[in-house]
């Protein structure tokens, strides 16, 4: 028996009668899955896409940026969000380090489709999430690398959310320490080998080819009995 305490006094529940917690994950609109061929990405580039608050890692993606181009000077970083005071704040970090020519700010697009459609141009999807205590990423579901996925990018994340282990189990990604060097390293591994890079291309390409609402809410259906 199972015992609850809470504002009208203890409860008692049955485990047989209480329903099981079931994982419905993010998912994406067939039109959202959409990746260009490989002779049509752009080299050397990489994107980050989302809010630009501090827990979601902006800062940390130019900071890496800053070491990667010491191996590979054309490296550009590609964002796609908006919003004060975020934007004014990396857009200063970008000029204190002196990085104007390689960080294209794409600003906010609403159209979730479109959205797809330009991340899919870009090599590497950046997700560096940093490790600060009670952040809700440390449980929340990283929608933006389902989008890098499906875009077909493999994904470069931290520690810190869920999903990571998983892109990094299936070889669509990489797991790297949130901090600008073991960032930087993960990138480079993914520019400086062709091989490793198009292995996790494909990877990913595969994981999120099924990805769709409309798979997430059958399987769901199906755990609760109703196909």
């Amino acid at each position: 028996m199972i015992y609850i305490y809470g504002l009208i006094g203890l409860l008692q529940l049955d485990p047989n009668k209480a329903s099981p917690v079931i994982h419905v994950p993010n998912a994406l609109f067939p039109k959202q899955i959409h990746y260009f061929p490989q002779s049509k990405v752009t080299p050397n580039s990489l994107v980050f896409v989302g809010t630009l608050g501090k827990i979601n890692g902006p800062d940390l993606a130019i900071q890496s940026l800053k070491l990667v181009l010491k191996d590979v000077p054309t490296t550009t970083l590609h964002f796609f969000g908006d919003g004060e005071p975020d934007i004014t704040r990396i857009k200063n970090l970008t000029k204190k380090l002196m990085l104007e020519n390689n960080v294209i700010f794409h600003g906010f697009v609403s159209d979730q489709v479109l959205l797809s459609q330009e991340t899919a141009k870009y090599m590497i999807g950046l997700a560096p999430y940093t490790a600060t205590p009670g952040s809700p990423r440390w449980w929340a579901d990283a929608t933006k690398t389902r989008l890098y996925l499906a875009a077909g990018l493999p994904v470069i994340t931290t520690q810190v959310p869920p999903l990571g282990k998983e892109i990094e189990r299936d070889g669509a990604g990489i797991i790297a320490k949130d901090n600008p060097e073991n960032q930087a390293q993960a990138i480079l591994r993914l520019l400086k080998s062709k091989n490793t890079y198009l292995k996790m291309r494909k990877n990913a390409i595969k994981r999120a080819k099924n990805n769709t609402w409309e798979n997430t809410y059958k399987q769901t259906l199906d755990k609760m009995g109703y196909f």
